[in-house]
């Protein structure tokens, strides 16, 4: 049974795609960042949400799940 959408990718595929997002050369990246901008304070100061996005700053690092 295939997923939403029916794609199949491989972890190269994906780990290709997380760089070119975060890196904005993604077509569409500026969408991407819209998405994940930040909409919703929370109680947690290192932590943000966006539309579509979770963001959670540690230490030197970002955090950004779905």
């Amino acid at each position: 049974m295939s997923g939403a959408g029916g794609l199949r990718a491989s972890a190269r595929d994906m780990a290709r795609y997380i760089h070119a997002q975060s890196q904005g050369t993604l077509a569409g990246s500026r969408v991407a960042q819209i998405v994940r901008a930040k909409v919703s304070g929370t109680n947690n100061s290192s932590m943000e949400v966006g539309l579509c996005w979770v963001t959670l700053k540690r230490h030197d690092d970002e955090i950004v799940w779905h």
